[in-house]
């Protein structure tokens, strides 16, 4: 171990990245994310197929969530998460999905469910 004085990085803040704005991801990323490994991997090694599923659910929630950081009414976003939650891959993968932690099973079951107050909770204590 050694100890300078001089700092060798610079910390640039940037109000506008990825980290520091709060927009609205794109609610069919997790689908396409999730087909793009089903091409590419064979997820019937290990359990790659269930890591799948949640990865597929943990973003969609994420996306979901993300859509109260737009300026419309909540019935507006919410009949739209409604509507994406019909798609049959998101069904398959919510159906398949199984969480340890708390939080990825209370996620899991606002999805289920279709608990949008529950999903935009999140987006307020986040």
């Amino acid at each position: 171990l050694y100890i300078i004085k001089k700092p060798l990085y610079y910390y640039r803040y940037n109000p506008s990245s990825a980290t520091k704005s709060k927009k609205a991801f794109d609610l069919q990323e997790p689908k396409l994310r999730g087909q793009h490994f089903e091409k590419t991997i064979d997820l019937d090694k290990f359990d790659f197929r269930d890591q799948n599923y949640r990865m597929v659910v943990h973003a969609l929630f994420n996306a979901a969530e993300s859509q109260f950081n737009r300026k419309e009414k909540y019935s507006v976003i919410a009949k739209e998460i409604k509507e994406v939650l019909k798609d049959e891959y998101y069904q398959t993968a919510i159906k398949n999905c199984c969480f340890i932690g708390k939080k990825g099973k209370l996620a899991l079951f606002a999805l289920k469910y279709n608990v949008i107050w529950l999903i935009k909770i999140f987006n307020i204590i986040k």
